[in-house]
């Protein structure tokens, strides 16, 4: 890959591994890769949040000050992109300040059925990653583990999310 190539070209025409390795070689774009997940044209930006999260490691230092960007853009995104920002968000240390906004919008997006399975199980890992952290919401926990939430995924998703809500000690409804 051409290190001069700006990083956008690169995310819209390489594989997946061709980026790892670049990546792996260049650090220093891990910054420029997460700006443009956050404020790239649509398919650079899910392209750049999918990447991210293949690239990056537990709390990176290098994606943390986008971290408060991604919790406030992901109402305002497609579903694949919002997947995506997820499963960086999930490797990342939330600040308590944006935990209230990312609790709401994962819990708007576990209630939506017509979403993408894989988004809401997503969304559903971090309500319940954040309700760990504060077990007051327990109560709102059993909620979302109403028949409801839970009929209208497919079979696969179904058993992932009956685990997931099982192995927090959330009975369901």
């Amino acid at each position: 890959m051409n290190k001069s190539a700006p990083i956008e070209i690169l995310l819209t025409t390489s594989l997946k591994e061709d980026l790892k390795a670049y990546v792996s070689l260049h650090p220093e774009c891990v910054t420029d890769i997460a700006a443009l997940a956050v404020s790239g044209t649509p398919t650079v930006a899910w392209r750049a949040a999918w990447l991210l999260w293949a690239c990056i490691e537990k709390n990176d230092s290098r994606v943390a000050p986008y971290v408060p960007d991604m919790i406030r853009i992901l109402p305002h995104v497609d579903d694949n992109r919002k997947r995506e920002l997820l499963k960086v968000l999930h490797l990342m240390d939330i600040h308590e300040s944006d935990e209230v906004s990312l609790f709401d919008t994962c819990m708007t997006i576990w209630e939506k059925s017509g979403r993408q399975p894989s988004v809401r199980l997503n969304a559903l890992r971090m309500l319940l990653r954040l309700a760990a952290y504060h077990p007051e919401l327990k109560n709102e926990m059993a909620f979302i583990a109403q028949g409801h939430y839970l009929h209208d995924l497919p079979d696969a998703s179904r058993r992932i999310a009956t685990r997931l809500l099982r192995s927090a000690g959330i009975e369901q409804n």
